[in-house]
């Protein structure tokens, strides 16, 4: 099935509940450095070595809206619900997780910058949030011979 026609749609997963973004980014971009080092070697030149990855990181960019829009992709709660959710899970910490169903984005993250504003007399809140993959350190298997 080809979902690649589908309008794309960000949910964020909280520990209390799954938020939908009501108006979806038209946009957003996945980064996903490697640990890659060189060396430069006497008589030879440079040399790579190479790393583990990083943890990835994303941005989305959008708005939270104060009405129901006829793009909206669900019933928008009141913008500034949106604000203090993710603003208690920055303070609280909180892993959450991102799902972008059509796509390969579906992972544990921590919310970074949240950046939120008003631009027109719509009292729409426009928004950027930055989000890092986030691992869990865990046991090493044992293996017994």
């Amino acid at each position: 099935m080809d979902n690649w026609n589908k309008a794309l749609e960000f949910y964020l997963k909280t520990p209390k509940e799954i938020i939908q973004f009501p108006v979806a980014p038209s946009e957003f971009t996945v980064s996903y450095p490697s640990l890659n080092k060189t060396l430069n070697v006497l008589n030879f030149g440079e040399v790579s070595i190479l790393g583990e990855n990083s943890l990835r990181t994303w941005s989305i960019s959008s708005f939270f809206p104060s009405q129901q829009y006829s793009f909206c992709q669900c019933k928008p709660k009141a913008p500034n619900w949106y604000c203090k959710t993710i603003d208690e899970l920055k303070t609280s910490k909180t892993v959450c997780r991102i799902i972008v169903p059509t796509t390969r984005l579906n992972s544990a993250c921590s919310s970074g910058e949240f950046n939120w504003g008003v631009k027109d007399g719509t009292r729409d809140i426009y928004f950027n949030i930055n989000f890092q993959e986030h691992k869990v350190l865990g046991r090493e298997k044992l293996v017994v011979i």
